[in-house]
């Protein structure tokens, strides 16, 4: 089953605000079908709203919305959700009033997402991988022309750098194999040429040259020669 996913981030909370995530949640959900497909091809879909300030619902940090039996709780479909994050919770709340640390991961996230501060971020960014890469992208979007130009340069050094490492290994290896085949081919002829000469030896030997004679002329040893 495909997963669809709208992320957006409001300002303020505005009194329609539930009708319109549900209305852009019903156009993803109706516009990813296919013409001829039956309805259990209807993709999951989820919209994630970061709202700034003015939530007004309850106090919480994150709710989720799904389609479920009013009594029972049971899910009527497992293909919306509806996530409204408060962001203006997140500035008065502490990552150590939470135990859990899926809420822990998530409210560094939002604080990630919220604050202004380089610092700050930095620091969160130390967190994972994926915020890693999130400050990273940040921050080329802040850099003056100047700076961006010299971290383009520097990235084309780094590129440029693995390049002729990489190409300079696939020679070697390549040199290798060429150096290997002339050793072969070499021994190749010199096993031959060693079977050519003891051929040669044992019909000089039936022949009733002299040892001496036939050493000469083929290049083996005398002993080669006597033991044939």
């Amino acid at each position: 089953m495909q997963t669809f996913v709208d992320i957006e981030i409001q300002n303020s909370w505005h009194f329609d605000f539930p009708e319109r995530t549900l209305y852009y949640w019903s156009k993803m959900y109706n516009e990813n079908i296919k013409q001829g497909q039956d309805y259990t091809k209807l993709p999951k879909c989820i919209t994630i709203n970061l709202v700034g300030k003015g939530f007004n619902k309850n106090k919480r940090l994150h709710n989720k919305y799904l389609v479920l039996e009013q009594d029972t709780k049971e899910p009527l479909v497992s293909k919306l959700e509806i996530h409204i994050l408060n962001l203006e919770k997140v500035r008065l709340l502490k990552e150590a009033q939470y135990k859990d640390n899926k809420t822990k991961r998530l409210l560094n996230w939002l604080k990630f997402i919220e604050t202004d501060d380089r610092e700050v971020r930095s620091m969160l960014a130390q967190e994972s991988t994926m915020m890693r890469k999130a400050n990273t992208t940040i921050e080329l979007m802040e850099m003056s022309p100047r700076d961006k130009w010299l971290y383009d340069s520097r990235m084309k050094y780094e590129h440029d750098r693995a390049s002729c490492i990489s190409e300079g290994y696939r020679q070697g290896i390549e040199q290798g194999k060429i150096k290997g085949r002339q050793e072969g081919i070499q021994q190749g002829f010199a096993d031959g040429s060693y079977q050519k000469a003891l051929e040669t030896a044992k019909n000089l030997t039936e022949m009733g040259f002299a040892v001496e004679a036939i050493a000469k002329a083929t290049g083996l040893s005398l002993e080669e020669i006597e033991n044939l």
